[in-house]
């Protein structure tokens, strides 16, 4: 106030208290057009002695926390810069060229800032001297991006001081609320999981955090979620590290790792089993699926004893929607940190988690690689359990790679297994892959005997997506035989629980035969619907396999409506993915397509040498159908001799012994 008054020429000698001085300020004010800016301001206390005293003069307060007075202060929230202003701004105050100005590392550099003014415009005398891609690399390398640039740092550093020291003056139970919410992991804070770390009621800290809130040390995200501006985030991360105790840390977390738990078992067990409400549970893991996975790997990282729990939780409830990244970055986590503890039992659980997210990722060779590392581990540690199910895992990834005889003994060594172990959920499991095998194999009777076990099996565990498993394979296995109707039946039904558990992969899977089912039916528009749907299912998850298989269907239905060039681009497309996966069953049922295209279209040469090649991949891994399916198209490009007839005869051999429901077996003279 004094520096102010002598600003405007009053001498403040005779006013010795600030109200006096105020009265002075006021008097000198009064009666003249001004605007007067005061920024930052900590409270209404602060600034009320500088306000004037009529409405001659516009004041312009920023502020942190909200300052109600309505007489005199009309608030308006700002929140952070718009992208493409921000942007504007970076270019401005960095003098940037026109031509550059569309570089798309410069709205990145703006989203590091937070889109904050402040941060930008400091970060901009940076960016004078460096190129934009240069400098977002060195703003990602660390945790607070503005530690690159400490004239950022520290003034964006001090703008947030202002609002904690005014809390911590005000109110230090709500700044020490603060600090174990910036304990957090995760991008986002869930009410529940927050009134945990805490040790309130939910009501009390939801009451709590909304104080937080109107004060802008929290932002709202939704009912009952609040989350942390990105740099202010940074900032109280490094209060609590220097101000909590680590003993407080590990209270904190450990309370957060159990709620976790208990709530993602809880959906779990809703999802599997139907027992509770499947759509509460669908929707908390929608939501909180980036927190899962952060509060893992941090549980993982602080070596806590929750780890392998969570981390196996965590897993079982987001394998199906396709979150192969970051479950790889739990898994990854934990095989460093066992290897640097030698923890053997955390090496198998985290190499087998990772071979799951290479098989399911598209990567056999590296699955089958930690499987076996996995089941080694296991063996040598005396853990069955374990052994069987990384050699489940196994069989599964020799499966994929259409490695049928070789995945047919690995699961049988791992239903051996699960047998002595009384494992009623792996020995289901076990019967599922056999009769995926026998399927692919074209031992249709074997394979629905399987399934009808694996079904059995689920039922009596409650297992509903086991169950809508097999009931998908049961499907499968009508629709190879020409029983179209009880196909039809039994997708719809498996795609049903598909969707009310929320497992897209076999949401994707179910379209794919209901596709099939209708090309078959000569439906075509709606096949291709249907094999759309199911092709970005897979993409979204990230299933490439699925994906190629949802291509080859596509294919089939464009070859059928006469679209050749179209069905000829879609089919290799399939097949390069095939062939990139190594999976040889996959990739003969593409060519066997692609020689039908080619023999529609009239170019026979073409024809034969897709049907030699998809020959060989099914001679390959022992497909008796898709041999057999193979040898009767091939037959019918050859010309008419010997070598047609011999083509014929090995078909309907193979027809023959894949039983008298074999639907195209009268198409063989």
């Amino acid at each position: 106030m004094e520096a102010l008054l002598t600003w405007a020429g009053i001498s403040g000698d005779d006013a010795p208290t600030l109200d006096a001085k105020a009265a002075l300020w006021r008097n000198w004010l009064h009666g003249r057009r001004g605007l007067l800016l005061l920024d930052n301001a900590a409270s209404l206390e602060q600034v009320a002695c500088l306000l004037p005293g009529d409405d001659s003069s516009l004041v312009l307060i920023t502020s942190r926390v909200a300052l109600h007075d309505p007489d005199r202060i009309t608030l308006t929230e700002l929140d952070v810069l718009p992208a493409d202003e921000a942007v504007r701004l970076l270019v401005a105050s960095a003098g940037v060229p026109a031509e550059e100005a569309t570089d798309p590392a410069l709205e990145e550099i703006c989203r590091a800032c937070g889109f904050l003014p402040l941060a930008v415009q400091a970060v901009a005398v940076r960016l004078r001297f460096e190129e934009p891609a240069e400098l977002l690399s060195a703003m990602r390398e660390t945790d607070s991006p503005l530690l690159e640039i400490p004239d950022a740092d520290r003034r964006v550093g001090a703008a947030f001081a202002v609002s904690w020291q005014a809390l911590e003056a005000a109110d230090p139970l709500q700044a020490g609320l603060l600090r174990v919410l910036a304990m957090h992991p995760g991008s986002e804070l869930e009410v529940e999981a927050c009134a945990a770390m805490t040790g309130t009621t939910a009501r009390e800290c939801r009451r709590r955090m909304a104080d937080l809130a109107t004060k802008h040390l929290l932002q709202r995200q939704g009912r009952g979620r609040f989350g942390f501006h990105d740099l202010f985030l940074a900032y109280a991360r490094s209060l609590a590290v220097e101000q909590e105790p680590q003993e407080r840390w590990d209270e904190v977390l450990d309370r957060l790792f159990t709620h976790l738990l208990s709530r993602g078992e809880a959906a779990q067990v809703a999802l599997t089993t139907g027992t509770g409400d499947p759509e509460v549970a669908r929707t908390w893991l929608d939501r909180e699926r980036t927190n899962l996975i952060a509060v893992t790997v941090a549980a993982v990282e602080r070596r806590s004893p929750h780890a392998r729990r969570l981390a196996a939780m965590t897993h079982a409830l987001l394998s199906s929607l396709g979150a192969t990244t970051e479950l790889a970055r739990i898994w990854s986590t934990m095989r460093d940190t066992a290897e640097t503890d030698h923890d053997r039992p955390s090496r198998a659980d985290a190499l087998r988690g990772l071979a799951d997210t290479e098989r399911t990722g598209g990567d056999p060779t590296a699955a089958r690689d930690n499987y076996q590392v996995a089941a080694g581990l296991y063996e040598a540690l005396g853990d069955r359990r374990g052994q069987a199910d990384a050699m489940w895992g196994l069989a599964e990834t020799e499966r994929a790679r259409s490695r049928y005889e070789d995945a047919r003994a690995l699961f049988l060594r791992a239903r051996h297994l699960y047998e002595e172990l009384d494992d009623r959920a792996g020995l289901a499991d076990a019967y599922w892959g056999l009769a995926n095998v026998a399927v692919s194999l074209g031992r249709y009777e074997r394979g629905a005997e399987e399934f009808r076990q694996a079904r059995e099996l689920y039922a009596g565990l409650g297992d509903r997506r086991g169950q809508a498993q097999a009931i998908r394979g049961l499907a499968d296995i009508a629709r190879n035989r020409g029983r179209g109707d009880e196909a039809l039946e039994g997708y719809r039904a498996a795609l049903a629980t598909y969707e009310e558990i929320g497992d897209v992969r076999g949401q994707a899977q179910s379209l794919r035969g209901l596709g099939h089912v209708a090309r078959v039916d000569g439906r075509h528009d709606e096949a291709a619907d249907l094999f759309v749907r199911a092709r970005d299912l897979s993409r979204r998850i990230g299933d490439r396999r699925g994906e190629a298989d949802m291509l080859r269907g596509l294919g089939d239905v464009q070859r059928l409506r006469g679209d050749y060039a179209e069905a000829r681009e879609t089919l290799t497309r399939s097949a390069e993915v095939h062939r990139d996966l190594d999976n040889a069953g996959g990739l003969g049922f593409t060519l066997r397509a692609l020689g039908d295209t080619e023999r529609a279209d009239g170019r026979p040469d073409r024809a034969r040498a897709a049907y030699d090649e998809a020959r060989a991949a099914f001679h390959r891994v022992g497909s008796r159908r898709g041999l057999a399916d193979t040898l009767c198209s091939l037959a019918g490009v050859l010309p008419p001799g010997a070598e047609a007839r011999a083509a014929y005869t090995e078909a309907l051999a193979l027809y023959e012994e894949l039983g008298a429901g074999w639907q195209h077996a009268g198409q063989v003279p």
